[in-house]
């Protein structure tokens, strides 16, 4: 037997120790018997156990289960992530496209990155550009067995009779090819109105991500309707309707003004009785120019800074306030996001598609037109053939199967892309722990 180089070690709050493998993400209590049978695998002196033969085996079998150890002639850990690497790059299942519709949007946000580019596009789709999107992935729905669409932007709601005409052609086709369809959209929800979301429904738009930045007063003081201000209410009613019908998702964006009100709006949620069908994850705002001279730059915090902050927030709605809805529990990536995969695509109102949504409208990073797709080409293949294990740190990392490698454009741009668990993981560990033996499947505990 070998012991895995992913595994992690912690205590709970009562002092209990716990295991974790970043490969199989199990995490479990690990007594005496089992962390010294480990420790007898790891030094190579399995002969010196004390153990029965029956217990000793059931041991391993428990370890074995949890991807703690792993049989010597079995496949390298490395190699195996290297399979899975370039198994799912390549997989040819699944067509996944983020639409676009339009670049514009009703709120001005100070940390809008979409807006820098060429001070927000009001391009919006036309006919043309939708008929040589619906044939673009009609060319490459062949042999597929699902096509799953995100609605994105600028403020996608603002194109709504592109989404509409879109989504029933997306579905007449994949009725024809006899496929299976699935639709999520990213909004600032203002417009996410009733009637909207029925439409959405039957259009299958099963999930919405909404971003809300704090309580009412933080909130629209940055996320404010151009036109009719206020902003918060409106989308809060919005989002009681659609949790209703849809998973909604809550994105707060965190930077140094709003963070010490976090804690305040989980309090609003619970107290609004908003946590039913809803999930919470916090972003950290950061400059997409780069630019330390930015009147806004000294409100925002550097990635470790954001990190701890999250994990301090985190900890007290989860140890103190009892919240088992809030907190994010670390996953393999397979792949680091969609960009690298083969059949992932960006399209933009225009119609240039990209591999990644932080280029979009960068025509220079485009990697085709939807009127003259290529199946491969030189743009397209910059981004297919990343793989994070050319860079030693990477390959070496402890951490490589949660992250693969990170943001794919952030490494292409040599700037640090290391995971939030790469700095939080041991100290999580516990906490996560008491939320999935107390908390889990408890909406208000």
């Amino acid at each position: 037997m070998k012991v895995s180089k992913y595994n992690f070690f912690a205590h709970t709050s009562d002092g209990e120790r716990i295991a974790f493998n970043g490969i199989s993400c199990s995490l479990a209590k690990i007594d005496d018997d089992h962390f010294n049978e480990y420790k007898l695998i790891e030094s190579g002196e399995e002969n010196k156990s004390r153990l029965s033969d029956e217990k000793k085996r059931k041991i391993h079998q428990a370890l074995l289960k949890g991807g703690f150890i792993y049989p010597a002639d079995s496949l390298d850990e490395i190699e195996g992530i290297s399979f899975g690497y370039n198994k799912s790059k390549y997989a040819d299942g699944l067509l996944n496209l983020t639409i676009a519709p339009t670049m514009d949007c009703n709120f001005n946000c100070y940390y809008c990155y979409e807006k820098w580019k060429k001070q927000r596009d009001k391009t919006y789709m036309n006919r043309d550009t939708e008929n040589g999107l619906i044939k673009f992935a009609d060319l490459f729905l062949a042999n597929k067995r699902k096509l799953s669409v995100s609605w994105y932007g600028g403020e996608p709601l603002l194109a709504l009779d592109s989404i509409y005409r879109l989504s029933e052609s997306f579905i007449k086709l994949c009725e024809k090819k006899k496929c299976g369809y699935d639709s999520d959209i990213i909004t600032n929800g203002y417009h996410l109105k009733p009637e909207v979301v029925d439409n959405l429904i039957k259009y299958k738009v099963r999930s919405a991500q909404i971003t809300i930045d704090g309580p009412k007063d933080i909130h629209d003081s940055r996320r404010y309707d151009i036109e009719k201000g206020e902003s918060f209410e409106t989308i809060m009613e919005n989002i009681a309707y659609a949790k209703k019908f849809m998973n909604v998702i809550i994105r707060i964006n965190v930077d140094k003004k709003n963070s010490h009100r976090v804690e305040e709006f989980l309090d609003y949620l619970v107290g609004s009785n908003l946590t039913e069908n809803i999930g919470v994850y916090m972003g950290r705002v950061y400059d997409c120019k780069q630019d330390p001279l930015s009147k806004h730059h000294n409100l925002l915090y550097e990635s470790k800074e954001f990190f701890q902050k999250r994990k301090e927030i985190l900890s007290k709605a989860i140890l103190e306030k009892k919240l088992g809805w809030i907190g994010p529990y670390p996953s393999p990536l397979v792949l680091p996001c969609g960009a690298v995969n083969i059949n992932t695509f960006v399209i933009a109102s225009d119609g240039y598609v990209y591999k990644c949504w932080e280029v979009i409208g960068e025509k220079e990073e485009a990697v085709f037109h939807v009127s003259k797709p290529e199946i491969i080409n030189k743009k397209l293949l910059k981004w297919v053939n990343w793989d994070p294990k050319d860079n030693e740190e990477c390959r070496e990392c402890k951490f490589l199967p949660l992250c693969n490698g990170g943001c794919v454009v952030t490494a292409m741009k040599g700037k640090n892309r290391c995971s939030y668990w790469k700095d939080n993981l041991s100290d999580m560990l516990g906490i996560l722990a008491y939320k999935h033996e107390h908390l889990v499947g408890k909406r208000n505990a």
